[in-house]
């Protein structure tokens, strides 16, 4: 859990763990000023979660890469893989967030965040503001400044101070990756393409096939919000490539992503 000092990460996580009010900053000392591991007490989505409490990115004592070696380091020697990454940001906060977008960039390249959406941005202090006014910064963020992340995957949340919207928020629906395989002129790109409303692109409209090798499209479903990735094939009769060929290719691709 990431996000600039008294943005409510530690109340964010208090809550989801129902573990009372542990360790939150109440002044302008920051709350949390080292890396603190906290296991929630139920499963989530039918696993166990371990939450990670980090220090304020504008601390003045640690530099925002500081903290995330901290984090990537620790993830190590733990043997944990990060599975989900919550960056908080206070609605309240009406100045131009240009460092905070310097931050996630950073974040989703020091993570690999493009390859994978589990980026979400959590917005806090609702209870801070006018609804109207929270909704109308909310969407400039969106517009202006989120734009980029919010197409690789990433979602945007809010985050309303208790332990249902907490729980809401980490039971969002994960990424979905979709092979679609069949033989050559099936229509497999065609409903690629329609489901992820792209248009007619790499459609083979005669003997030749049109999809000659694996090709990742990524689209956001339209009704909750979750990343899908759809895998389009080669067609498994192929003349060119025999089924096993294709299998392994589709195989190392799922690897190296």
């Amino acid at each position: 859990v990431l996000g600039p000092a008294a943005a409510g990460k530690t109340t964010f996580i208090n809550l989801a763990t129902q573990r009372g009010d542990c360790g939150v900053g109440h002044d302008l000392d920051p709350g949390t000023t080292k890396l603190d591991w906290v296991r929630g007490p139920h499963l989530i989505n039918g696993r166990a979660v371990i939450f990670i409490d980090t220090p304020g990115l504008d601390d003045a004592e640690k530099k925002d890469t500081e903290v995330m070696n901290m984090i990537t380091d620790s993830l190590a020697k733990a043997k944990y893989k990060l599975d989900t990454v919550l960056y908080l940001h206070p609605i309240s906060d009406n100045r131009i967030p240009w460092s905070g977008l310097e931050r996630l960039k950073l974040l989703a390249s020091l993570w690999k965040i493009d390859r994978v959406s589990n980026l979400v941005i959590v917005t806090t202090m609702w209870d801070e503001v006018k609804e109207e006014v929270g909704v109308r910064r909310e969407e400039e963020l969106k517009i202006k400044f989120w734009a980029d992340l919010m197409a690789m995957g990433c979602q945007v949340k809010r985050f309303h101070r208790t332990t249902e919207s907490a729980l809401e928020i980490l039971s969002l629906p994960t990424q979905k990756v979709v092979i679609v395989l069949g033989p050559a002129a099936s229509g497999k790109t065609t409903f690629i393409n329609l489901a992820a409303q792209r248009g007619d692109c790499g459609i083979g409209h005669d003997i030749e096939p049109g999809t000659t090798k694996v090709e990742w499209i990524r689209t956001t479903h339209p009704v909750d919000d979750h990343s899908i990735i759809f895998i389009d094939t080669p067609g498994l009769n192929d003349t060119q490539k025999q089924d096993a060929e294709m299998v392994k290719m589709i195989k190392d691709s799922l690897i190296v992503a």
